[in-house]
């Protein structure tokens, strides 16, 4: 026979950590490091790297190019 009061409060207290165990890599990561890439004709501001906002860039003015 289960033992609610102790069964409860071992489910709160297993959400609880599961919970704080998915929060902390958050608090780890501190703020994203924003990056501007400029082209002749765009400006492209991104979290996601120098590399990553050339490459938007590039297609920027591809697509520019094909209009």
């Amino acid at each position: 026979m289960l033992h609610y009061p102790g069964f409860l409060r071992s489910a709160v207290v297993l959400i609880v950590l599961l919970a704080a165990t998915v929060r902390v890599p958050f608090l780890w990561a501190g703020e994203p490091q924003w990056v501007e890439v400029r082209s002749p004709n765009f400006s492209v501001i991104t979290d996601a790297g120098e590399r990553r906002g050339r490459d938007v860039a590039l297609r920027f003015e591809q697509m520019r190019s094909a209009f």
